[in-house]
């Protein structure tokens, strides 16, 4: 019947789509929630780390006003086995403790 064929094939494009988002937010302080100075640009240093440690992450900032706040977002298929994501917790890990050092 081509209206469940249809259905059917939507279904499968939705589920391509899915994935497990992971935010992480990057402060200073973690009990006042102290956001980093912009003008290290963390996001930046932390996507580039990440690329040399073969990790894809995406940075965000400004988001607490705008103009402060830094995040990483990962973004592991859903499909992702757990030794995948233990793999890109580790090397997100390593990568905020180079970039963090330096700062």
């Amino acid at each position: 019947h081509p209206a469940s064929r249809d259905m059917e094939a939507k279904l499968k494009a939705e589920d391509k789509r899915r994935s497990m988002d992971v935010f992480l937010e990057l402060v200073r302080d973690p009990e006042t929630k102290t956001p980093f100075d912009p003008a290290l640009g963390l996001g930046a240093r932390i996507k580039a780390e990440g690329m040399v440690q073969g990790l894809i992450c995406y940075p965000s900032s400004g988001n607490v006003d705008g103009r402060l706040g830094d995040q990483v977002i990962l973004a592991p298929p859903f499909n992702a086995s757990e030794a995948e994501l233990e793999e890109i917790a580790d090397k997100i890990e390593r990568v905020i403790e180079v970039v963090l050092a330096g700062v």
